[in-house]
């Protein structure tokens, strides 16, 4: 609908992901430096079966937005 009105959507979802991606290393930096170590330890406990799905529900739940 909004290419009906002469937006440019693809570039407006590259300009989107641009920002987030920024958004998301700045908030990775602030956090890198208020914690003053980084252990993967946590990140890696989580098994793979609930990321999986975690991305699966993402993923449905973005594509049939209408």
């Amino acid at each position: 609908m909004a290419e009906a009105f002469g937006v440019n959507t693809f570039g407006l979802r590259v300009q989107v992901f641009v920002l987030s991606a920024l958004m998301a290393s700045l908030s990775g930096w602030l956090y890198a430096h208020n914690q003053r170590f980084l252990n993967p330890t946590p990140s890696a406990s989580r098994p793979a079966s609930s990321i999986c799905s975690w991305l699966w529900w993402a993923a449905r739940s973005t594509s049939g937005a209408a």
